[in-house]
């Protein structure tokens, strides 16, 4: 459902539910404040195969959560965008991992729904797009407010990526994401991972409408 109440204004409704007023205070600049509730169900593959070393919970509760965010956005054309924003999240049933050993003393992690928390954070993104859609970057970084007395484990507070594309031809791309993830705490006590970065260099291949190829590398550094 979308509606319009005034040429500046718009309101769009989604089913799931989800509010998200958008202003355009001119062809530059663009303001959003929405409201989502959501069901953030994993699938298998991210939190069992992407991860090493994880046991199997059956009773793996539905994560849940309330989002109230807002944005401000500069663009210019097409060429260039900017983003900063706010959110605001009530999260029911969040999943994270718990650290176990084994008879043997070996470690392995569960994933577990632990009680209802909230993460206030901010974020900022930019985007540029030249040589006619042919070369495409992006550089995003968020940062959450979490409570030290009610700490998230395995969750870090400083997150960031930059994400570039080279399209060759008609049917190539290649691509280098560089990912960021700062210190996470793994309990109670206060003890930490470091930080790390992940380089993951990638070449596609399309193959008409109904096939791609594609081959990813993944470069660890803490």
């Amino acid at each position: 459902f979308t509606s319009s109440f005034d040429e500046n204004w718009k309101i769009n409704i989604y089913p799931n539910p989800y509010l998200l007023l958008t202003s355009q205070f001119s062809s530059n600049w663009t303001f959003q404040l929405g409201l989502e509730r959501y069901l953030n169900k994993f699938n298998f593959k991210e939190i069992y195969i992407d991860n090493e070393y994880v046991d199997f919970n059956p009773s793996l509760a539905t994560q849940k959560e309330w989002d109230i965010h807002s944005s401000l956005k500069y663009a210019l054309g097409k060429k260039l965008s900017t983003t900063i924003g706010i959110f605001d999240k009530q999260i029911s049933d969040i999943t994270t991992f718990e650290e176990k050993n084994n008879k043997e003393g070996i470690i392995y992690w569960v994933p577990v729904s632990r009680k209802s928390t909230r993460i206030f954070g901010v974020g900022t993104s930019m985007e540029t797009s030249l040589l006619n859609g042919k070369f495409n970057n992006k550089i995003e970084y968020i940062h959450e407010f979490h409570d030290q007395e009610d700490r998230i484990f395995y969750r870090s507070s400083d997150r960031g990526s930059i994400i570039t594309t080279f399209v060759i031809g008609s049917y190539t791309d290649i691509s280098l994401t560089a990912e960021f993830n700062g210190p996470r705490y793994i309990n109670a006590e206060g003890d930490e991972l470091s930080s790390y970065f992940l380089l993951k260099p990638k070449i596609s291949r399309s193959f008409g409408k109904n096939a791609i190829a594609s081959l990813q590398l993944g470069l660890y550094f803490s």
